[in-house]
């Protein structure tokens, strides 16, 4: 979601970047470190991805531009285990300058301490007082919490719709103005971009921001961000559809083919189209979101990409993967887990309920 806006507290927005340096005190292999660099521009790592681990070493690096900063100190944070860590991040004297510090330190994170999601957060100091706070950078230690709505596929980004910009062609077309959205198709290195318009009344630059999602109004907010991504995220279903259906069709309708090699086969081809960017979707994008089509928990990635790419050019099929879409989205944001009984607060008030049912 959009960043938090926190140029008016005189503080300034830095980054932070977590790199895969060891695993099990062994240093990482290339095939590790591809699949550590295919989410890492999302700001993600998938430590669920390296097998059997009991410790990683990780590399923080974390900057801002600023000339006061002189301290950087890092967070880690499982709120599934509620194991909160700091650790202070060293000055990079070699890669600073007068306007802007960089800071790194490598941590060894320990599998029996954490569980589902970890958010590591920087926070950038002059002596004491916080100067500048860097975006989350994420790691997912197993299988329990998904990646966010935006934060493993799409990008939201503020726009004007009755300003010119890369929906201008769409608004025009559609007499969009006043339209809620637009969005943009990836680049072979980007992620689906989705525009709120902010000329609409209401919304602001910072709607989608962490501290206006909570509390009653918060409920309504989180609704209109999943508005936002349903869009996106049918539309990167479809465009994952039409790029399998282009895949192995020579074997297609030959039925004496090993369906195991077919899946071998298709998850090879996925990884060279991606690693020749001649395609925009990795296998472990394609993966990560076939798990929630296809939710079979008996299924492994193979199978799951091997049945999509199975219904991908047959009509009634799409119908089907259409449906699946649909749910598949709602498994992604898990309605009872975003909002529990909060709807109710929206909606209908204790006095209000009991008039209804007479």
């Amino acid at each position: 979601m959009s960043s938090i806006d926190i140029g008016a507290f005189e503080m300034s927005s830095g980054n932070i970047d977590v790199n895969l340096h060891k695993v099990n005190g062994q240093y990482r292999t290339e095939d590790e470190h591809n699949e550590w660099e295919v989410h890492d521009a999302a700001k993600m790592g998938f430590l669920n991805k390296l097998g059997d681990w009991e410790n990683t070493t990780l590399e923080i690096i974390a900057d801002v531009e600023s000339t006061v900063a002189n301290k950087a100190v890092a967070i880690v944070h499982c709120p599934w285990t509620n194991n909160t860590s700091h650790h202070h991040l060293d000055l990079d004297k070699s890669k600073s300058s007068s306007n802007e510090k960089v800071f790194t330190k490598n941590i060894v994170i320990h599998r029996d301490q954490y569980s589902s999601k970890v958010v590591v957060i920087t926070k950038f100091l002059k002596d004491d007082l916080i100067v500048g706070l860097s975006p989350e950078f994420s790691l997912f230690v197993d299988e329990r919490e998904k990646p966010d709505i935006d934060s493993g596929l799409f990008h939201f980004e503020d726009a004007r719709f009755s300003q010119d910009g890369d929906w201008t062609d769409l608004v025009d077309e559609f007499n969009g103005e006043e339209y809620f959205s637009s969005i943009k198709q990836p680049n072979e290195d980007s992620k689906l971009t989705i525009f709120y318009n902010i000329d609409f009344p209401g919304i602001t630059t910072s709607i989608l921001d962490d501290q206006n999602l909570k509390g009653p109004r918060g409920n309504f907010l989180r609704m209109f961000a999943i508005n936002l991504a349903s869009g996106g995220f049918i539309s990167e279903c479809s465009h994952i559809t039409f790029y399998l259906s282009t895949l192995l069709e020579e074997i297609r309708d030959d039925s004496g083919v090993n369906p195991e090699q077919i899946k071998d086969d298709l998850f090879e081809a996925i990884q060279e189209n991606f690693a020749e960017k001649d395609s925009i979707h990795s296998e472990s994008k394609i993966g990560q979101i076939a798990s929630l089509v296809f939710p079979d928990k008996t299924f492994s990635e193979k199978d799951r990409i091997y049945e999509w790419w199975k219904s991908s050019n047959n009509l009634d099929e799409l119908y089907n993967l259409l449906e699946k879409f649909h749910m598949a989205f709602q498994k992604m944001y898990d309605p009872k887990r975003t909002f529990g009984e909060e709807l109710k607060k929206i909606v209908i008030d204790e006095s209000q309920e009991e008039r209804i049912d007479e």
